[in-house]
């Protein structure tokens, strides 16, 4: 069931000339193949990269289990929330051009958003989770998707700028499923004056040069990837609304949070840009300077309150939230549970969506990772394979 990486633009190097080891790069495709045979999801294309060399390109499963389509190595997958990470860069981007700065309030762009005492949320409040902003999963008042309006992000802007004010900025870190990215979609379009997917261009896909990437995609794309779960666990995530998202999330869709579609070898291009600090294949996307601040904890010890009931649910030790300014993780120092895995090193990276997707850079190492699925498995059961398997790829870093 595995497809040739021979039928992409990335080229291979054995193991050795990256300064990897083989056998626990077998070990890391194991263990995806083990959840797989599991039921954890049903495939998964996987590359592992240092110093820019590429060691392990693999595609592994079923992109659409149910139609018997094996995953192959084009495959454009939902970003689901890795989506963050994109607009996170386009952010960074913008403070690096002195169009705004972490400190700047978003009423300065945005004056509805004042509304039900939410006049002192900055970008910083919004990177990292702590503004007290719009946590719900669906735009308020929705309990489903009825079509791409219900996800685009001028009418859930509006929807997210009348609520009021969740607690007071900077006391909680509470991950926002869409409130706080869509609101940074929002900002991008005011400081550019551009719709939100042509500043992405500008700011991102040109100069990294990602051409698989896009907001959106149309339903009938032969390479689009289904959305379907794989852990059924009651509880954890709307499920129908999840697999709802195969009918309505189509090319006119522009949403910062989650719905932006990837293959593996842009994510890779990507995250190399991260790992090197805004140097990308055709130009800077931010600076060193800027792209050293933003990838580190700065949440301080706070935890994500969002998680408390999958917390109680799985049984889970409390952690650390360790928001970057960035759209997704930083590693931060202790043993506790990280997506970026416990080996990483401190200024470690990790952006992932749900239940489907990650990115990890370690800098001190010089690794990529990258991990895009199919089959949800959601909620920090996530996090900890996560977790796990950018340990594995970290494991294989020999000199």
């Amino acid at each position: 069931m595995a497809s040739s990486a021979a039928q992409t633009r990335i080229e291979i190097v054995p193991p050795e000339a990256a300064g990897l080891d083989a056998g626990a790069l077998g070990r890391l495709k194991t263990w995806i193949e083990r959840d797989i045979e599991a039921g954890r999801h049903h495939g998964a294309t996987v590359i592992v990269a240092r110093r820019g060399k590429v060691a392990l390109f693999q595609s592994l499963g079923w992109s659409d289990k149910e139609a018997g389509r094996e995953t192959r190595p084009d495959d454009l997958y939902c970003t689901m929330s890795l989506a963050k990470s994109l607009t996170g860069a386009a952010v960074l981007a913008l403070v690096d051009r002195g169009l705004l700065t972490f400190d700047s309030r978003v009423t300065e762009f945005l004056p509805q958003f004042g509304a039900g005492g939410k006049g002192r949320v900055t970008i910083f409040h919004l990177l990292t989770h702590t503004g007290g902003t719009y946590s719900g999963w669906l735009a308020p008042g929705l309990t489903g998707l009825s079509g791409p309006q219900d996800i685009d992000l001028a009418p859930c802007v509006q929807k997210i700028c009348a609520q009021s004010l969740e607690f007071r900025p900077g006391e909680r870190a509470y991950y926002t499923p869409i409130g706080s990215s869509y609101l940074l979609g929002a900002v991008i379009e005011k400081v550019t004056g551009k719709r939100f997917r042509d500043a992405l261009k500008e700011l991102l896909f040109d100069p990294i040069g990602l051409t698989d990437t896009s907001c959106g995609l149309r339903l009938d794309e032969p390479r689009r990837v289904p959305l379907r779960m794989a852990d059924r666990t009651p509880g954890v995530i709307n499920m129908d609304v999840q697999e709802r998202l195969n009918l309505v999330l189509d090319e006119t869709v522009d949403s910062p949070a989650g719905f932006m579609f990837t293959s593996a070898p842009d994510m890779l291009h990507f995250t190399e840009a991260l790992r090197l600090r805004g140097r990308a294949r055709n130009g800077r996307v931010f600076s060193q300077a800027t792209g050293e601040y933003a990838y580190q904890v700065h949440t301080g010890d706070k935890p994500n309150e969002f998680w408390d009931f999958n917390k109680e649910m799985a049984g889970i030790a409390e952690f650390p939230a360790n928001f970057a300014l960035a759209g997704g993780y930083a590693r931060g120092v202790g043993h506790y549970l990280n997506p970026c895995g416990v080996t990483a090193s401190p200024n470690s990276f990790c952006g992932l969506g749900s239940g489907s997707t990650q990115v990890m850079f370690d800098p001190e190492r010089e690794l990529s990772f990258v991990f895009l699925s199919s089959g949800l498995y959601v909620g920090l059961a996530h996090i900890r394979r996560c977790q796990i398997l950018s340990d594995l790829a970290l494991a294989a870093v020999v000199d």
